[in-house]
This record gives C-alpha cells, sequence and structure tokens, in this order.
C-alpha cells in the first residue's frame, strides 16, 4: 500500500524543508516569509501523512498479530484445539507428513488425517503451531509402536546397568 522509498524520499524533503524554514527565518524580507509560508504548508501536509502512514502501520501490526496469533501462542493441553488443528491441517496442505498421502487418499482407503506433537509433550515438546504436524492414522499407529519400543528399550538398558 505505501512505497517505502517514497516515503523515506517524503522525510527527506522534510528534513530539507524544515531547514530552509530556519535559514529564511534569519533573513529579513518579504521572499522569506513567502518562502516561510510555503514551507510551513509542506510541512504541515507531510506530518499528516505521516501521522497517517503511522496510524496505518499500527493498525496493520494489530491486525497481523491478531490474525495470526495461534503461531506463537503455546496451549497447556495435551491435545490441540480445533482452530489450530485447522491452521496445521492448511498449513501442511491437508496431507500427511509422514508418507505424503492427500486427504482424498485417506479417505479412499479408509484412514483419517489427524495433528500429533512433531516432539512428545513428555520430551519437552509444547502444544502449538510449530510442533504439531499432519499425519494419517496408518502412520501414527506406526508412530507410537516405534515410541513404545524407545521406551522398553530405555527401560531394558535401565534394568541391565543396575
Amino acid at each position: 500500500m505505501y512505497n517505502m522509498r517514497v516515503i523515506r524520499g517524503r522525510l527527506y524533503m522534510v528534513l530539507y524543508y524544515a531547514n530552509s524554514i530556519e535559514e529564511d527565518r534569519k533573513k529579513v524580507g518579504s521572499d522569506s516569509l513567502r518562502s516561510m509560508s510555503m514551507h510551513s504548508e509542506f510541512l504541515t501536509e507531510s506530518y499528516n501523512e505521516y501521522y497517517a502512514l503511522k496510524t496505518h502501520h499500527r493498525n496493520f501490526i494489530l491486525r497481523i498479530r491478531e490474525t495470526y496469533s495461534y503461531m506463537e501462542k503455546e496451549y497447556n493441553q495435551k491435545t490441540f484445539p480445533p482452530a489450530l488443528r485447522d491452521h496445521i491441517f492448511q498449513r501442511d496442505n491437508y496431507t500427511c507428513q509422514r508418507c505424503g498421502i492427500s486427504r482424498e487418499q485417506t479417505i479412499a482407503r479408509g484412514y483419517r488425517l489427524e495433528v500429533t506433537h512433531k516432539i512428545h509433550p513428555k520430551e519437552g515438546g509444547s502444544t502449538s503451531f510449530a510442533n504439531g504436524e499432519t499425519i494419517c492414522s496408518e502412520c501414527r499407529i506406526g508412530k507410537q509402536q516405534a515410541e513404545k519400543q524407545k521406551i522398553g528399550s530405555r527401560k531394558r538398558r535401565r534394568l541391565s546397568k543396575v
């Protein structure tokens, strides 16, 4: 909406005209008064543009934070809230991140898409947008079995060390 190069040029012009007013103020004569009046009108107009830009920028940042707040928020629960699940599905384009199966193929095969933690909460992961991934029900079963084997091998190692 706003071109930064144009804005920087306008701010340069504001500084230039402000400096010109200061120089004209030191001079005495009718030309300097007319020049000061012209420069002050430009400065007033530029200030109004700057204020409008500042207001627009603040409102824009607030809208961005409001719209994408789910990306920064961490939830104090084990499951993903429905709204966050929808955002994760959209980010992953409704495809399993393990095997690459699409939503249509999961329906045809009788599977379903789910959202799981990349890093399990027991291992320090959080329930957040960054830690969620779309996965099909078959890959989830395989993931759970792999986690069980991993936990089982840890227990066996602890027993053998004692």
